[in-house]
């Protein structure tokens, strides 16, 4: 495997109890045609499994492994910690422990840097699944299938889920489960620490965050990845849903005008309720339950909306833990 041009490349990956997920993306990253000249593992496991591993790699393959132990779980302390290791690297990509690269995924996130020295982050394209794809052609949504990764106003997001190969497509945030950033114009950012355990939207907030300060965010589509989904340090429903709220308000409360939050929010949370209508005839129970966790949900974030408005999320966040608790 050879190198490519003369910057150096860093991926950071943060796992939590997933060594079985995380030894298929390590495989796939070391099939690549060129290799990473660092690969950062920031465990954050209850057991020494993940240890065992990365210690066998070290020993074992022609890749530069670096572990990091660390006992304050969050996926955002676990990136940040990832930040402070980076010595002379010159862009860090983060993954998620639940991918899988095309083998020349690194090559190609890489020659975007050399070729485009304006360019601070690049993600690459995340392949669909075409039950997905087609669920969203029957929907008649042919923005969210073609359009460009987008931040609308009150934080919805969108992600094409059908590409042209070899595109380079201006984006206005980019996926945390593979994005990559030029080093030196993130120098002083921090991932959103008060976004806790998995942290939803901590991507979207941190991306976008760059792209408003007049940074420029790309989509290579040559630059493929599988994101296998793994089921394991998932949130139960009422947790997850409770936390995107909350963390979607957040957002619009810190980059939004003061006076239209609550508008702007009730914009977001209409447009996902409009998004079960297909669920109201099809399979009413489901659209039953789901309505039920939402207005559960809504009424939770209502108790802490005037502290999130404030960017504080303490109480908020000791809600969701004992949410996890029931």
């Amino acid at each position: 495997m050879s190198n490519l041009g003369s910057l150096k490349l860093a991926i950071g990956i943060p796992t939590l109890n997933r060594v079985f997920d995380l030894k298929i993306t390590l495989e796939s990253i070391l099939k690549n045609t060129i290799l990473p000249d660092k690969i950062i593992i920031a465990d954050q496991s209850d057991d020494d499994n993940t240890y065992k591993l990365i210690k066998d790699y070290q020993n074992n393959s022609n890749a530069d492994f670096v572990y990091l132990r660390i006992d304050k779980k969050g996926l955002t302390h676990a990136r940040n910690v990832i930040l402070e290791n980076l010595n002379d690297i010159d862009i860090v990509t983060f993954l998620d422990d639940d991918v899988t690269l095309d083998k020349s995924y690194i090559e190609h996130i890489k020659n975007t840097f050399e070729k485009d020295k304006k360019v601070s982050g690049v993600q690459g394209f995340i392949i669909q699944d075409k039950i997905k794809v087609l669920k969203e052609f029957l929907k008649l949504n042919f923005n969210k299938i073609f359009g460009k990764p987008r931040v609308y106003e009150d934080f919805k997001n969108t992600y094409p889920l059908i590409v042209k190969k070899g595109q380079i497509i201006e984006s206005e945030w980019l996926s945390g489960c593979n994005m990559s950033y030029r080093v030196k114009d993130i120098k002083g950012e921090k991932f959103e620490e008060q976004f806790i355990l998995y942290a939803l939207g901590e991507d979207l907030e941190f991306s976008h965050r760059l792209y408003l300060k007049g940074k420029r965010l790309l989509m290579n589509t040559s630059a493929l990845l599988v994101h296998r989904v793994s089921n394991t340090g998932r949130l139960p429903s009422r947790a997850k849903i409770t936390m995107n709220f909350g963390y979607r308000r957040y957002m619009i409360a810190k980059y939004r005008e003061k006076n239209r939050i609550d508008e702007i929010f009730e914009s977001y949370i209409n447009f996902l309720k409009s998004q079960l209508r297909f669920l109201k005839y099809n399979s009413p129970k489901k659209f039953y339950d789901i309505s039920k966790i939402i207005d559960e949900s809504l009424e939770i974030v209502k108790l802490y909306k005037e502290e999130i408005d404030n960017l504080n999320l303490e109480n908020f966040n000791r809600k969701i833990l004992e949410e996890l608790k029931k």
